[in-house]
């Protein structure tokens, strides 16, 4: 019956399908079966043989297909990436330009100044790519902080080209995360900055100290960076971090315990202190500051017995020996009194 059923919905649905193509009609058409049905059903109800189908209603059928393809969600990255071992605590442009300054190489035009006001706005920033804007910033920060205008190939001038690609990169980066050449190039560029600050800070203290505060950088020597450790060795330190945290609760609560049994132990010592003098005072004893002074004012104590000398057990087999042989220590061959026959 449900074969029968399934039949009948697909002659239904032939009867309803368009001349125009449509995702829903290529997807109900792409089956063997519906094809077939199509044909027989067009062929029963006298359709001509020409290509064209009886049109009188939309298709109401959405496959599978078509529903899945439109409703495609974004999985979000769960995986953090950061940038901040380069130094850079911020990122984007170190210098905010107007929308209506100038491009790059259109500086200091009289003509342009004195152009139209849609002449200047198309030569403004506002109408300018992305390079465009990097290399504006590049000039206006390499001008600014350079201490000569000739000078292009110091390290002070390295630097501050890397640190405006650098961070114009992150962005881009944190933004498209599948871009991996980008990826790479920003972590080389990282890498080859951090070797031009090493040797600005071996030549020139002062300078690098000053280059680095202007540019708000953070370095950090290679020798004080954290090693990089395995899958492995983090859950072992994690393991030893838990075992030791579990340690400390313990010897905490143990320092709990004994305080208070401390507590109890002083109680428990002043009440017999308290007993025995009371004692004392019946049998007209006067208590002393210490123990040891009441004792001896008594005059009475335990009565030291001498302990035996112990005697090894082959020394005392030997005794036995000379005991039963008539032999003596010291002259064994003299006085015997076995006699060999």
């Amino acid at each position: 019956m449900s074969f029968l059923r399934g039949v009948g919905t697909a002659v239904s649905v032939s009867r309803r399908l368009l001349v125009s193509p449509h995702p829903c009609t290529t997807d109900l058409l792409s089956s063997t079966f519906a094809r077939s049905v199509c044909i027989s059903a067009a062929s029963n109800h006298g359709l001509k043989n020409d290509g064209k189908l009886l049109t009188t209603s939309l298709p109401c059928v959405t496959t599978k297909r078509w529903r899945t393809r439109k409703g495609t969600v974004k999985i979000p990255y769960t995986k953090p990436l950061s940038f901040e071992h380069g130094g850079d605590s911020e990122w984007g442009p170190l210098v905010q330009f107007s929308k209506s300054d100038p491009q790059p190489g259109f500086e200091g035009i009289p003509e342009l100044e004195s152009a139209d006001e849609r002449v200047q706005r198309l030569f403004s920033l506002e109408f300018a790519d992305g390079r465009e804007r990097k290399q504006k910033e590049m000039e206006y920060v390499v001008k600014a902080l350079q201490e000569n205008p000739a000078d292009t190939s110091t390290l002070e001038s390295h630097i501050l080209r890397r640190t405006v690609h650098i961070r114009k990169q992150i962005g881009h980066c944190l933004e498209f995360r599948k871009d991996k050449r980008s990826k790479v190039k920003l972590l080389e560029g990282i890498q080859r900055r951090h070797k031009y600050l090493k040797e600005l800070r071996r030549i020139d203290g002062e300078r690098f100290e000053w280059l680095t505060k202007e540019l708000n950088l953070k370095f950090t020597p290679t020798s004080e960076l954290p090693p990089k450790l395995s899958k492995k060795q983090r859950r072992k330190n994690e393991a030893r971090e838990a075992c030791w945290a579990i340690i400390q609760t313990k010897l905490e609560a143990l320092k709990v315990k004994l305080e208070k049994e401390k507590a109890e132990f002083a109680e428990h010592k002043r009440n017999e202190l308290k007993s025995i003098e009371t004692e004392l005072a019946e049998l007209g004893i006067e208590m002393q500051p210490t123990i040891e002074e009441t004792v001896k004012q008594i005059d009475i104590g335990r009565e030291v017995f001498k302990r035996e000398k112990t005697v090894k057990r082959r020394k005392a087999l030997l005794e036995k020996k000379f005991e039963l042989y008539g032999l003596h220590k010291r002259n064994r061959g003299k006085d015997s009194r076995i006699k060999f026959v």
